[in-house]
């Protein structure tokens, strides 16, 4: 009796372990699935190592963890599990595909085209398969083939944006400009909007011949990246294509621009001291800047300009206004209250019907331990118009408002921006008394 109550007991509790067991690998495979989908992909292998630990063999916790390992780009570790999950599985044509995927990344392609080819026979119409082949087939500049590859996974799933983008291309390639255009529109109708993607529709408008598309496309990517070489370039071959050779010459001046800022140095350019008639302040600038000053009773407005001097439309240049007593005349109980109340009024002249005002960066730039902001804008009244990279720097010292404006072309902004910079660091007031 006793014999049997043991062997009873004994049963019971093994298969009582056992339920526990397959319960907490279940656990810890959903809470693995919740990390994924939070991209939290090292917490979530940790926890598929988990489910390993119990069971070396279980196929879903070898995937994900390996998935896991693709994500972070540790590919090789990866490649460990997929080799594995291979012999504990049969057939799986996802085990192939995303082998093949750590296999490109590894840059084995010819054990990566093995492996897409087994997940396509296995799958016909495993879209993602043909995809990830197609994609290396375009790399490998076997066109047709690709072409071939990715029309037909299209035809069974026409919304992926990995084939559709990859279609896209080699519809490029063979010359079917329609069918590109149609590919890349349909992914951009996706939400799937890069510069990347928008330079390749517009270079597919381009060869179809409609320009103002392709004009319209460049901008949108050289609003991305105004320093864009290729495409500013592009651009001014549609422009000359719709007859619109000024235009044309305006992206063909940037580029020169953009490359003759890039052949200057900083550090060679040679500064000097400048002042106004009152020595308010010193400030250094390039020696080729022109200056001119106005002064009256509570400001003193001081220009400097690469280019004759313009104080209503300046390019190149600084403008330098000391507001002395501007708190008192605002009526502000602190020097903080007066930067906040120009920043304010900043903010609400930000202008809204040009083609782009866009703060690109507000910060303190202290000046000694003063209140400051420094905020750049890039600034474009229209898609046609050159874009300006704008500074405006002001500094709370005492109850005097020292405002400071910078202008220069975006297309020079490698060298101007430190230029410029340089310039405010050397900043210093002299005369003007704190109150």
């Amino acid at each position: 009796m006793k014999a049997k109550s043991l062997i009873l007991f004994v049963i019971v509790l093994n298969l009582f372990t056992l339920n526990f067991s397959y319960a907490r690998i279940d656990s810890l495979m959903k809470l693995g699935g919740n990390l994924i989908m939070l991209h939290k992909y090292n917490d979530a292998a940790n926890v598929f190592g988990e489910v390993l630990a119990k069971d070396p063999d279980h196929p879903d916790a070898l995937f994900n963890k390996s998935l896991c390992h693709f994500y972070v780009y540790e590919y090789d570790s990866a490649l460990v599990l997929l080799n594995h999950l291979e012999k504990v599985t049969l057939n799986i044509p996802d085990v192939f595909n995303l082998r093949g995927m750590t296999y490109v990344y590894l840059k084995d392609t010819t054990k990566a085209m093995a492996d897409f080819n087994k997940a396509i026979q296995i799958d016909k119409k495993f879209s993602e398969a043909y995809a990830n082949r197609g994609a290396l087939l375009n790399d490998q500049g076997k066109t047709e083939q690709a072409y071939k590859d990715l029309s037909y996974a299209l035809s069974f799933d026409s919304s992926n944006s990995k084939l559709l983008l990859e279609h896209g291309k080699a519809a490029y390639k063979k010359g079917k400009y329609s069918e590109s255009i149609r590919d890349f529109t349909l992914l951009l109708s996706q939400g799937s909007a890069s510069g990347e993607l928008f330079q390749r529709r517009g270079d597919a408008f381009y060869k179809n011949k409609n320009y103002v598309e392709a004009i319209d496309d460049y901008s949108k990517v050289l609003y991305i990246n105004p320093l864009d070489l290729v495409i500013l370039n592009n651009r001014a071959f549609a422009y000359e294509s719709i007859g619109d050779s000024s235009q044309a010459k305006v992206d063909r001046q940037m580029i020169q621009e953009i490359l003759y800022a890039q052949s200057l140095s900083v550090d060679s350019t040679k500064f000097a001291l400048y002042s106004t008639p009152d020595s308010i302040f010193t400030i250094m600038l390039p020696i080729n800047f022109n200056q001119f000053f106005k002064t009256d009773k509570d400001s003193t407005i001081a220009y400097y300009m690469v280019d004759p001097v313009n104080t209503d439309n300046f390019r190149i240049g600084m403008k330098i206004i000391v507001n002395k007593y501007e708190g008192i005349r605002s009526n502000t109980a602190s020097s903080e209250d007066m930067l906040e109340d120009w920043r304010q009024k900043r903010d609400a002249i930000m202008l809204t019907d040009v083609f782009r005002n866009d703060i690109l960066t507000r910060r303190s730039k202290l000046y000694r331990d003063y209140p400051s902001y420094l905020t750049q804008i890039i600034f474009q009244k229209d898609v046609k118009s050159e874009p300006v990279m704008h500074f405006e720097y002001a500094i709370a010292y005492g109850m005097h408002l020292v405002e400071i404006y910078i202008n220069f072309p975006f297309s020079m902004y490698s060298y101007y921006n430190q230029i410029f910079e340089k310039s405010l660091d050397s900043f210093n007031i002299k005369t003007l008394g704190l109150f």
